[in-house]
């Protein structure tokens, strides 16, 4: 299993309303591809994030907490 460290948030767009995106953080090559397959087996294909971002870290709160704009688009 690959280590993910996975941060999700909405966008305000303005065709459609708010769009899910998701912020994942890995140390290991891991394609676009294989996460959308990967969600695909554990979540309903319409609860899948629209947006997917792959970023070096995520960035947390003094508290820890995922900061949820912290690589919004």
């Amino acid at each position: 299993m690959i280590p993910l460290l996975l941060g999700a948030h909405g966008v305000l767009e303005k065709a459609v309303g708010e769009v899910a995106v998701a912020n994942i953080q890995s140390e290991a090559h891991i394609s676009l591809s294989d996460v959308r397959k990967v969600l695909l087996k554990h979540m309903p294909p319409n609860t899948i994030p629209k947006v997917i971002n792959f970023v070096e870290r995520i960035e947390r709160t003094e508290t820890g907490k995922k900061k949820r704009l912290s690589a919004a688009l």
